[in-house]
C-alpha cells in the first residue's frame, strides 16, 4: 500500500555561456557574450565576464563570494569599462562629438535579507576620459579619476526579473568622493 516517487535530477552546469544581440539608438548594434561560472574559484561563488562587441564596446567582470550557504554576508568585486561616442548639441544643432572612455572598479560588502533587500558598504574607483572627435567651438580634452566611499541599501519587490507587472526597485546610495583628480584642457575652435 505505499507509493514510490523517483526523481531524475540534472544538476546545472558549473559554466554557462550565453549569446545575444541588441540594437538601440543610444548604444547602437551589439553582440553580447556572457560566461558565468559557479563555485569554480571557491565554494559559494559566482564569477562572470560579459562583453558587448559592436558600435560601442562594453565589458564587465564580476566575482561574487558568499560567506557560507545560509549566511547573508557576501562580497562583490566588479570591474566595468565602456567606450562610447557621444554627440554634442548646441541649440538642437549637432556641433561636436566626444569619444568617452569609462572605467570603474567597485568592491562592496553586503548583507542580504531574503533576496528582496541588501545593504552594505563599498569603495569604488572611477576614471573618465574624454577626447573630442569633431572639433568645433569650445571643447574639452582630458580625464578625471576619483575614489568613492559609500553606504547603500537596495529593495526589489518586482514579481519577476523581466517584464514585471508589479513591484518596484529602490536603491539608496550615499557617500564621499575622495582624491578628485581632474585633468582637462579647454580649447576654442581648434
Amino acid at each position: 500500500g505505499g507509493h514510490e516517487l523517483l526523481y531524475k535530477i540534472k544538476p546545472e552546469s558549473p559554466v554557462v555561456m550565453k549569446v545575444g544581440i541588441s540594437q538601440n539608438n543610444f548604444t547602437g548594434f551589439g553582440v553580447h557574450l556572457n560566461v558565468t561560472a559557479r563555485n569554480m574559484l571557491s565554494k559559494f561563488s559566482r564569477t562572470m565576464a560579459t562583453v558587448n562587441l559592436g558600435e560601442n564596446f562594453r565589458a564587465m567582470a564580476e566575482h561574487l563570494q558568499m560567506f557560507g550557504y545560509s549566511r547573508p554576508w557576501s562580497n562583490r568585486l566588479q570591474v566595468y569599462t565602456e567606450f562610447q561616442d557621444v554627440p554634442v548639441f548646441t541649440n538642437f544643432v549637432r556641433t561636436g562629438q566626444y569619444k568617452l572612455k569609462y572605467l570603474t572598479i567597485d568592491n562592496r560588502f553586503q548583507i542580504s535579507s531574503k533576496q528582496r533587500s541588501a545593504g552594505g558598504i563599498g569603495v569604488q574607483w572611477e576614471n573618465i576620459a574624454a577626447k573630442p572627435q569633431i572639433l568645433t567651438g569650445t571643447y574639452f580634452s582630458g580625464h578625471n579619476n576619483y575614489f568613492h566611499l559609500y553606504g547603500f541599501w537596495q529593495r526589489n519587490t518586482l514579481n519577476k526579473p523581466q517584464y514585471a507587472r508589479k513591484g518596484m526597485v529602490v536603491e539608496l546610495k550615499g557617500g564621499a568622493v575622495l582624491g578628485l583628480n581632474p585633468n582637462f584642457q579647454v580649447f576654442e575652435d581648434g
